[in-house]
């Protein structure tokens, strides 16, 4: 069983065409970096397994994570 800590979710409609490669280079544009020194916060997208540089999508089972 796995707890999150803080998770969103969105959901994405049937008639999506981007296809999974797409959907990874474009969450790329946008990976997470933690705050600098003088950052308040800092926003992005993060790997769902924890992997540092690993895929930001991927597919299991038809379900987008």
């Amino acid at each position: 069983m796995s707890v999150f800590k803080n998770v969103i979710v969105y959901r994405i409609e049937p008639a999506w065409s981007q296809t999974l490669a797409e959907a990874e280079e474009g969450l790329g544009k946008h990976r997470f970096e933690p705050c600098g020194p003088s950052q308040e916060k800092s926003a992005g997208w993060a790997e769902p397994r924890g992997e540092a540089g690993g895929p930001l999508v991927e597919s299991i089972d038809g379900q987008w994570l």
